[in-house]
């Protein structure tokens, strides 16, 4: 695909050992001191995307150490291969040991029942939402170079600075690509969902305030479902902080495609606190 995501995930067989693909990551994805988390999942499912036809269902993925830029391998197993429903596993490694492990969950259409028991949020318009890009030039705020990837808008929530109080965690933001990673058809990659699925950490600072001190809430381990494909330019993505204790926090997210009013994945997340020196 040519976009930035498409490249950035793009993934070579390895012509010796079956199963191994090799990439390279850039700095282009940072968030903010290595590449998001969602970025090197997406590259563990779109390693085994090679090895099936069925379309991508879930993956769920175990952070085990920071993946930095630059070289790493995936090595993919065949866990199932069946008519319908097809399993794999992804292990991913850098020079220094291994980055994390991804499963993931493939499967063809099969007969059912079609109902949704949830709603897509009523949020403003993204032409009347402040961007991403705008409220960190007005607080002050570096971005790392992920944000360069994305267009974001604030649909309900506060800026990272605002001093009111905060009384709930829920966040809605728009999203969309700059370089959009679509196919003939103009549906999504449907891996790309791992990555506006990983804003989840928003809806810590939601529910702290300004007031809380630097913090930063890395990733132990997600599953995104992949439940719709998305045509349309933005994703609504509304993400909620279940509990946090122990310095350990229970996160969701889901992201919806306003064209279709449909709920194009459902993603949970724990992370852990980390309190950096200043």
């Amino acid at each position: 695909m040519s976009s930035s995501f498409g490249h950035e995930t793009a993934v070579l067989a390895d012509p010796v050992v079956p199963g191994r693909f090799t990439a390279t990551l850039s700095e282009d994805w940072r968030a903010p001191v290595y590449p998001n988390g969602g970025i090197t999942a997406a590259l563990a499912a779109r390693a085994m995307q090679q090895l099936f036809d069925q379309p991508l269902r879930s993956v769920h993925t175990l952070f085990v150490s920071p993946v930095p830029p630059g070289s790493v391998t995936v090595d993919v197993t065949v866990l199932r291969r069946g008519r319908t429903v097809s399993q794999a596993s992804a292990t991913l490694t850098t020079a220094t040991g291994v980055g994390l492990v991804a499963t993931a969950a493939f499967g063809a259409d099969r007969p059912g029942f079609d109902f949704a028991d949830v709603e897509i949020p009523r949020r403003a318009p993204v032409e009347h939402c402040r961007s991403v890009d705008e409220m960190a030039l007005a607080e002050g705020i570096e971005l790392p170079p992920m944000w360069r990837q994305l267009d974001a808008r604030l649909a309900h929530g506060h800026s990272p600075r605002d001093p009111e109080p905060r009384w709930s965690s829920e966040q809605t933001y728009w999203y969309r690509f700059r370089q959009p990673p679509r196919d003939e058809h103009g549906v999504l990659d449907p891996v790309a969902l791992l990555v506006l699925a990983d804003t989840m950490a928003g809806a810590i600072g939601e529910r702290l305030g300004s007031e809380a001190g630097r913090w930063l809430a890395p990733t132990a381990e997600m599953t995104v479902r992949l439940l719709e494909p998305a045509r349309g330019e933005w994703i609504l993505s509304r993400a909620r902080a279940h509990r946090s204790r122990d310095g350990y926090i229970s996160l969701e997210n889901e992201l919806w495609d306003p064209a279709t009013g449909t709920l194009a994945a459902h993603a949970t997340q724990l992370a852990f606190f980390s309190f950096p020196t200043p």
